[in-house]
């Protein structure tokens, strides 16, 4: 096996382990580089019942709010893109050499998404203003 990330099922805030897993290859070699966690049906209707509890939370949740979300979460990708370019870079059975050209189009994305945000941000909190006068939502 390689640097590759050990991969855990996420559910409803809590990370799970299977008993079934599937080889993750490199196209390149076709060695098994990781595992893949295969979920069960009861893992799948765990993620949904989660998923529909977290969508009413998430729908009345500020915009405000909302953005400071996705920027800590865009923060995390930041802080793990050497990990993130590794993987992917195995993943697709690229060289080393490609390494250096995925961390930058991780970089590019990542001013992108900024951008991006900050836009939806200012269009949302303007939004908000006007239906919502006097209020943050």
């Amino acid at each position: 096996m390689s640097t590759y990330p050990d991969l855990y099922l996420y559910i409803n805030g809590e990370w799970r382990t299977t008993t079934n897993h599937l080889p993750v290859l490199n196209p390149a070699t076709e060695a098994e580089i990781g595992r893949l966690p295969h979920a069960q049906t009861s893992d799948l209707d765990d993620a949904l019942e989660a998923a529909e509890k977290g969508f009413k939370i998430w729908s009345r949740t500020a915009p405000m709010e909302r953005a400071n979300v996705l920027c800590k979460a865009a923060a995390l990708l930041r802080e793990r893109q050497e990990e993130i370019a590794t993987a992917i870079t195995a993943e697709h059975g690229n060289s080393n050499g490609m390494l250096a050209k995925r961390r930058a189009r991780m970089a590019v994305s990542f001013r992108a998404r900024r951008v991006f945000d900050t836009s939806c941000i200012t269009s949302q909190s303007e939004q908000s203003l006007r239906f919502h006068p006097g209020t943050s939502r």
